[in-house]
């Protein structure tokens, strides 16, 4: 036959109370609570703060940082042989352990016209991520946008998981590459004119327990 023990309070050697049963079965610990063999069929809890010891499973989410910007941008060819920061669309993010991951999400907006490459990259802090391998001569990019008409915007999506392998503070953002002008959130026309789109483009960044 299983026992019970009927208890409304438990206290400490020195008299302090240390947990409190309410009627209901709501169990509050005044002080530190550990469970060294892991807490089972635990209910909702409804208050309180998770020390920076708590450990979480493999996959977890631990926070998640965004940038969205909707501005229509035109970026000049100056130097057909740099890689040029889209301005607006970059985010910072501090991971809370090393051995952590990155989970990358980019969508940009736009396009260039006839002949014009439109190659579009994502970079952490100085070091390009999220490209393709190296291939003879190629350019190494995370994705290209076609040559659109001048009505036309072309979107540009991609994910990737990266590894910082960090603790410091790390600044992710896009950037263009192009052979003329590349248009941003517009397409080429400058027409005053409902029919002429004006998009939005955005990076997110989101740790994850590894």
């Amino acid at each position: 036959m299983s026992s019970i023990i009927k208890v409304g309070k438990v206290q400490s050697s020195t008299g302090q109370d240390a947990v409190t049963v309410a009627d209901s079965g709501a169990i509050t610990a005044n002080g530190a609570l550990t469970a060294s063999g892991g807490i089972a069929n635990a209910g909702t809890i409804t208050a309180g703060t998770l020390g920076a010891s708590v450990g979480f499973p493999t996959g977890h989410v631990l926070q998640v940082k965004s940038t969205s910007m909707g501005d229509r941008l035109i970026i000049a060819d100056t130097d057909p042989d740099s890689w040029i920061d889209i301005a607006g669309l970059s985010v910072q993010i501090t991971p809370s352990s090393s051995s952590n991951k990155i989970m990358v999400f980019a969508s940009v907006q736009g396009g260039s016209i006839s002949n014009v490459a439109c190659f579009l990259r994502t970079v952490r802090d100085s070091t390009a991520v999220g490209i393709g391998n190296t291939s003879g001569s190629s350019t190494r990019i995370s994705i290209a946008l076609k040559e659109s008409t001048s009505y036309d915007v072309q979107s540009g999506n991609w994910n990737f998981i990266d590894s910082p392998s960090s603790t410091s503070a790390l600044t992710y953002k896009i950037q263009v590459y192009s052979n003329g002008d590349a248009q941003v959130n517009r397409p080429s026309t400058t027409v005053d004119n409902w029919s002429v789109p004006t998009a939005h483009s955005s990076i997110t960044v989101m740790e994850f327990t590894a």
